[in-house]
């Protein structure tokens, strides 16, 4: 297992705070193509095609006991169907897990190899026991995943507590494989995935998205997120301009119920006209929640 460097840096932004052990679900909205379709029998109807964009968002409880606790290179954590789903969007077709479905299962797997072995870190959340949808579809199987070959990605085979970060993990997909049972034909799609970010129920900035402020008047943000959460540091952009600086400088605030940093009045960053501001926050284990805001400032 490679070792985590831990460390108190001097800049009053950044902070570690209640054990990862006590946190709750997660969400996590992901978006991509449709890279690749096996359909020889027309099981999917010509409704997926190569190129089509795809939404989708996998839940998982992080509290879960690791399966396999005598290796410190695999992590396994079995969900039940309370906590954990996983749905992919491509076209008109939704392929999502079933909780009630009697081959239901769900887990989520970390393989943290050990350093120049030549193997890979792996991030996989994957289940079976799809919702029928029309034209026979059942019994799909579905999984996303996170690859980096090198090995350097994860720092230990605990379950992530947030969004993987793209820049860790170059190899990043989903897969979903299954039959018609009208037509007693397989199929399988394959999507590369593009982004993947914290749902925004898990983060939330103050002033709310969709505010509005003059330009003489001071925009002072907070940042809030649920008690539970690991933070290492606070970044993000304006209108796609990272701002290392500004988000480096929001310090911690002293609450018994939330975490939250304040930061410099963004007055100064912002345009005539309607700002996008992104907000991520990176965690230990490199995984990122995101949150984007639009504000409004008039002459």
């Amino acid at each position: 297992m490679k070792a985590l460097m831990r460390f108190v840096p001097a800049a009053i932004g950044i902070a570690l705070v209640t054990p990862a052990c006590l946190a709750a679900k997660i969400t996590v909205e992901v978006t991509g193509h449709v890279s690749q379709v096996n359909d020889p029998g027309n099981a999917l109807g010509g409704q997926v095609t190569v190129g089509q964009e795809v939404t989708g968002r996998y839940s998982y409880e992080t509290s879960v006991p690791d399966d396999s606790q005598w290796s410190n290179e695999w992590g396994s954590y079995t969900q039940s169907p309370s906590q954990g789903a996983l749905s992919l969007t491509a076209g008109t077709i939704t392929f999502e897990l079933d909780p009630a479905s009697p081959s239901w299962h769900f887990a989520v797997n970390v393989r943290d190899a050990a350093m120049n072995s030549g193997a890979s870190d792996s991030y996989v959340i994957q289940g079976g026991g799809g919702k029928p949808i029309s034209g026979g579809l059942s019994g799909y199987y579905m999984n996303v995943e996170f690859m980096d070959y090198n090995g350097s990605a994860l720092p230990s085979d605990a379950i992530p507590g947030g969004a993987p970060s793209f820049s860790a993990f170059p190899i990043r997909r989903g897969y979903v494989s299954g039959w018609s049972e009208a037509l007693n034909a397989n199929f399988d799609v394959t999507v590369t995935l593009e982004s993947a970010t914290m749902s925004g129920g898990n983060l939330t900035v103050s002033p709310a998205s969709g505010s509005v402020f003059v330009r003489q008047q001071p925009v002072v943000p907070a940042l809030i997120l649920p008690a539970d959460t690991q933070v290492v540091g606070v970044e993000g952009n304006f209108n796609g301009y990272e701002m290392p600086g500004y988000f480096s400088s929001c310090y911690r605030t002293y609450t018994w119920t939330r975490v939250a940093f304040v930061c410099p009045d963004a007055n100064y960053n912002l345009t005539q006209g309607i700002n996008r501001v992104e907000w991520r926050v990176r965690m230990p284990d490199g995984t990122i929640a995101a949150k984007v805001v639009e504000w409004e400032i008039i002459p």
